[in-house]
């Protein structure tokens, strides 16, 4: 009769810490930040960056680097930042300017052409598709490339 008792509180006391594990673990998972690949979106050639306190650095990153970003936000006088990772270093950046898509990096949804401009059909040949007058407004749907400095 005692080893069945003693075989019962031991098995429940296996039982109960194994419960507690599995806990723990799940409560530790829970809080880990999920990180996802993003890209610097912007309206500009370059993003100003904060420090992990709001503090407004004097460093700026380019539009279309790709950085690592967090789930969490974080809100200071009614403006959301987000927690990012670039060359090694965590920052903060205003939550409107990140975006995981490539293709949405571009912000500008109008320009205005500075000098006369020939549109081609493709890149590939020499078909004149339209030609634009100096001082016309075109809207932004896309862009072809972007070069290291954001243009």
């Amino acid at each position: 009769m005692k080893r069945v008792v003693r075989k019962r509180r031991v098995f429940g006391l296996v039982l109960v810490c194994a419960v507690i594990i599995i806990l723990v673990l799940l409560l530790c998972n829970n809080t880990k930040e999920k990180n996802i690949n993003s890209y610097i979106a912007s309206d500009s050639l370059v993003v100003e960056l904060y420090d992990l306190e709001y503090n407004k650095l004097d460093e700026t990153i380019v539009r279309g680097t790709k950085v690592i970003s967090y789930d969490s936000k974080k809100e200071k006088e009614d403006i959301i930042y987000k927690k990012i990772k670039y060359d090694g270093k965590y920052y903060l950046i205003k939550e409107d300017n990140l975006t995981t898509k490539k293709s949405d990096i571009i912000k500008e949804k109008e320009m205005f052409v500075r000098t006369n401009l020939i549109v081609y059909k493709d890149s590939k040949s020499s078909k004149i598709l339209s030609y634009i007058k100096k001082g016309e407004q075109l809207e932004i749907v896309g862009y072809d490339k972007i070069d290291d400095s954001g243009a």
